[in-house]
């Protein structure tokens, strides 16, 4: 007897280093998503102070990073994006999210930015 799981969701994890942010310093946000396929897309955007307000993360001041894995020995696919934000303002605080999707759905999550002093 076979016995089929079906399609499965993109599974999404989202993490930052440093936890703290300074006014002038350097942050990585890294989004990490597994499908047992196909690898995921990945999308990042930015909720900025405005409410309702959702742009991509400025490119002039991000560096974006994206690398395909395969767990050894599974069928599982893994996408990481990391989004490197430089010399980072005020103006870079807000609600980061990356969304995964794949043929079979989409999943996303969050992280709120605080910068801190000025």
């Amino acid at each position: 007897m076979i016995i089929s799981l079906g399609p499965i969701p993109p599974l999404v994890n989202i993490t930052k280093d440093p936890p703290i942010t300074i006014y002038g310093d350097a942050f990585n946000i890294l989004c990490t998503a597994v499908t047992p396929v196909i690898y995921p897309n990945l999308i990042w955007s930015l909720q900025d102070m405005s409410p309702k307000t959702i742009v991509i993360v400025r490119s002039g001041k991000t560096l974006k990073t994206c690398q395909n894995t395969m767990f050894n020995g599974t069928m599982k696919r893994v996408k990481t994006c990391v989004v490197t934000l430089q010399s980072v303002t005020m103006r870079d605080a807000g609600e980061y999210s990356c969304m995964a999707s794949n043929a079979v759905d989409s999943a996303s999550v969050s992280l709120d930015v605080i910068i801190k002093g000025e």
